[in-house]
């Protein structure tokens, strides 16, 4: 399996355009079934929000942690408070078909993980978030152990999870 990532600095500019998230994360709801959303204890006044599209709901001491499943109604609601003046402030959006992850959205937009890729749609996916919204800066990894010898592989200590990163980071 492979999966991207790319990453914003939001806390440095706060300008950033996040508009090619927004359209990243509207085509996975329309792949997904349910989601997960975690928002910080301090960012209460979105927990009313939240709590009317839940099915279960947690929290702990920093953050309230929201699951259910995506329908048009969560849909609209997302898509409307997800960038702008009145943005949902959250922590982590996880979008899921069958119980599989398949996007992550976490650090308040910063981070970006697409998961569930094989070797040929995952390099497609990649040209096309260069292509179509100029990301250029995009991590491809696997976690699969043996690559065929057509990959070129380059292990290295990956931004993701520092000197205990054992993923294989494919260079194109």
């Amino acid at each position: 399996m492979y999966y991207i990532n790319f990453e914003n600095d939001v806390f440095i500019d706060e300008d950033i355009n996040l508009e090619p998230i927004k359209d990243i994360f509207r085509i996975y709801l329309n792949k997904c079934d349910s989601f997960q959303i975690k928002i910080l204890k301090e960012d209460a006044k979105y927990k009313k929000v939240l709590e009317d599209y839940e099915i279960y709901s947690d929290d702990n001491e920093y953050e309230y942690i929201f699951q259910g499943l995506i329908d048009e109604d969560f849909k609209e609601m997302i898509l409307e408070n997800l960038i702008g003046e009145m943005a949902i402030n959250f922590t982590d959006i996880s979008l899921y078909k069958d119980g599989i992850l398949k996007l992550e959205i976490i650090n308040f937009g910063s981070e970006v993980y697409i998961y569930d890729f094989d070797e040929k749609t995952v390099v497609e996916f990649a040209e096309e978030l260069e292509k179509i919204y100029g990301i250029k800066d995009i991590n491809v990894y696997t976690d699969d152990e043996d690559l065929d010898e057509h990959n070129h592989e380059h292990n290295h200590n990956c931004s993701c999870h520092g000197d205990s990163c054992n993923h294989n980071h494919i260079l194109h």
